[in-house]
């Protein structure tokens, strides 16, 4: 390899190391250190013979599907007041998901399974993989397993973020098996379409498999990163995981533009000559590959049109966006024309991209919906406000692959106002895929839900009746985050 060439991998990964390190160091431990370790056995066994005194018969009644969901329900009740006893914590809300997945009922399950994840150092994605099988087999209803294999989609865009095909192609069998239960035609259809994609990803993932073991050993390796940062980009459509292998790579095109990509832009013109440079690299190739270039492109064009002066170069990117819209969001060969982005998909943004001059904006607030996205949290004296039940629906300019929602709740005086409430998410703002449940207990000030990544077109946020402030559901602020901030929010 020339010297140059050597100086040139030797500084790409340079610039990479400290972005490949943070997610692994300060901002893991800072998660890990706020969460409890799992308590002690005999302290397990301890709460366990209390809660048995407690609720011992109640358990032994609950007989029917319907009256093991109201005593689950009525477990995370409890679990939610008991959280200065870190044991009877635990326990309540493992007999909760254990009660609930004997019910068949998986959200309920998934809900005491986020609970715990919330509060202790568990992997909750492992312990949601190893309950759904048990729900699944427990479920009766067709709503029950509709509703197991819309869990079981979720956990499939996990696996196949962790570049984990193996287990995303056995949870898109579980999923199927459980969408053909449910006798719904759309979804059966939907998870076939994400099926064949599994099986692509995982055909073209094993191809690259011996770059990946070269770049263990020699990382600068430019044949090997061109292997890995095409399969990234251009098959995977993951250009934030692929962009620097292909800065690494040897076709002198790509890692151009890589390179450039990765220096960044000072300004929206510069993002559009960005975009410009990819568009016409792509209308040098053919096929899927295309497509993949034209969307990142498109990328581009759509960070810079939001603040470029108006003029003809402006038109142009409003005219190629135009065109690149009718690419859709598929790049494999599938029936499903959401599946890529169901996929675990989605534009990756820094900031709150909840935010109305984001382009996102809200439905369903009957009074003072401006506040719920002007990116202001303090002001106590502007919410967003109805009467429960009520259903606000937060739509985003586009798919945002996101981590993480935030929202909080008028708390000046938090004796007095208390609420409820649901949380679901869609991509394309039809079905939706329950993120979290708290219709039990009561919940004041901000709300942290963190998730593993998924795409997100469209948040449902769902207010219930608490038998406080009239009934009334206040928010002062609503975020998202593809790239959580690490410090907490105030």
């Amino acid at each position: 390899m020339p010297d140059h060439a050597h100086s040139l991998t030797h500084r790409v990964l340079l610039f990479l190391a400290p972005w490949a390190l943070l997610p692994l160091t300060a901002l893991a431990m800072r998660q890990a250190d706020a969460k409890l370790p799992l308590p002690e056995k005999a302290s397990q066994q301890k709460a366990r013979q209390v809660v048995k005194e407690l609720f011992g018969s109640e358990y032994d009644q609950a007989k029917t599907s319907k009256q093991k969901l109201a005593f689950a329900e009525k477990l995370l009740e409890q679990a939610s007041q008991t959280k200065g006893d870190p044991a009877g914590h635990f326990v309540l809300l493992q007999i909760a998901r254990d009660v609930a997945t004997q019910a068949g009922e998986i959200e309920t399950a998934f809900w005491a399974i986020d609970e715990l994840g919330m509060a202790f150092q568990i992997d909750p994605a492992q312990m949601q993989s190893e309950t759904l099988p048990k729900a699944a087999k427990a479920a009766k209803l067709a709503k029950q397993h509709k509703s197991v294999a819309e869990h079981v989609l979720s956990l499939v865009d996990t696996a196949i973020a962790k570049d984990d095909y193996a287990t995303a192609t056995r949870l898109t069998k579980e999923a199927l098996a459980a969408g053909r239960k449910s006798r719904d035609k759309e979804l059966v259809k939907q998870i076939n379409g994400l099926g064949k994609e599994v099986r692509q990803l995982r055909r073209a993932y094993a191809e690259i498999e011996e770059a990946l073991a070269t770049l263990d050993k020699k990382p600068g390796d430019t044949e090997a990163n061109l292997a890995v940062g095409r399969f990234y980009c251009l098959v995977k459509v993951d250009w934030e995981k692929g962009i620097s292998r292909l800065a690494l790579g040897n076709d002198p095109a790509l890692r151009e533009l890589a390179l450039k990509e990765l220096k960044g832009v000072a300004s929206p013109e510069e993002g559009a000559k960005l975009g410009d440079a990819w568009w016409d690299l792509a209308q040098a190739t053919n096929g899927t590959e295309r497509d993949a270039i034209m969307l990142h492109a498109g990328s581009w064009y759509e960070q810079a049109q939001a603040t470029m002066s108006s003029g003809l170069a402006k038109v142009r990117v409003t005219k190629r966006l135009k065109e690149i819209s009718r690419i859709g969001p598929s790049l494999v060969n599938t029936s499903d024309k959401s599946a890529r982005q169901r996929a675990g998909h989605g534009a990756s943004q820094k900031g709150n991209v909840a935010l109305a001059n984001n382009g996102t904006t809200v439905t369903g607030v009957k009074w003072r919906p401006v506040p719920l996205l002007d990116g202001i949290s303090t002001d106590y004296d502007s919410y967003a406000e109805s009467k429960t039940p009520c259903e606000w629906i937060i739509t985003f300019d586009k798919v945002y692959r996101l981590r993480e929602v935030r929202f909080r709740f008028w708390d000046k005086h938090t004796d007095d106002h208390r609420y409820r409430y649901v949380m679901a998410t869609s991509m394309d703002g039809e079905k939706y895929i329950p993120l979290v449940n708290r219709s039990q207990g009561f919940w004041i000030s901000w709300q942290t839900i963190k998730f593993s990544p998924r795409p997100v077109k469209t948040i449902k946020l769902t207010g219930l009746p608490s038998g406080y402030v009239n009934n009334r559901f206040h928010v002062m602020e609503f975020e998202a985050y593809c790239f959580p901030p690490e410090e907490p929010p105030r």
